[in-house]
């Protein structure tokens, strides 16, 4: 387990070349689908795209977001999201590890705990997360973590099934 070396960070602009480089290719748009995100088969980003889509992503008040860091290399994004959408409640978290080569060892288990921590210092009691039903990797931390089953699976105006989790604070 990687707690001990995983940390979280501001997320800025200056990481925007990176996030472009892991969302690149058929890896990228795979990372993107078992985000939840439908895409084209032709899906490209750059660094001028991941700058603007992180500028609204730090303007939006009802969002915190954090590059993730593994030995103090950017490795991934945390975010977490302060308002609630019909289908999950608030405050619910997204995150990713971009960088394939540090998935698998612990890194989203770490950084779901240090999810849970900023979100207890903050106050809040409960936490909530949601993965669709074929991410399993994702369901898998949040159930390590200690989160439970909400409700039963759905599915989305996009056609996708989602399964939501809740972890009490």
């Amino acid at each position: 387990m990687s707690e001990d070396v995983t940390s979280l960070a501001p997320l800025t602009t200056e990481y925007a070349a990176t996030i472009a480089e892991w969302l690149q290719g058929a890896q990228g748009r795979e990372t993107l689908r078992l985000l939840g995100n439908i895409l084209p088969p032709d899906f490209t980003t750059n660094e001028i795209i991941e700058r603007k889509r992180t500028e609204e992503t730090l303007a939006d008040a009802n969002k915190i977001a954090w590059i993730i860091l593994f030995d103090d290399e950017p490795v991934g994004i945390a975010e977490v999201d302060i308002k609630a959408t019909n289908e999950i409640q608030a405050p619910h978290f997204a995150y990713f590890i971009g960088d394939i080569n540090n998935r698998g060892n612990g890194i989203g288990t770490a950084t779901l705990f240090l999810l849970l921590e900023e979100l207890r210092g903050s106050g809040y009691t409960q936490a909530f997360g949601r993965a669709i039903s074929e991410n399993l990797a994702s369901k898998k931390v949040m159930q390590k973590a200690g989160f439970t089953k909400q409700g039963e699976e759905y599915t989305d105006k996009d056609g996708l099934v989602w399964k939501n989790f809740v972890f009490d604070l």
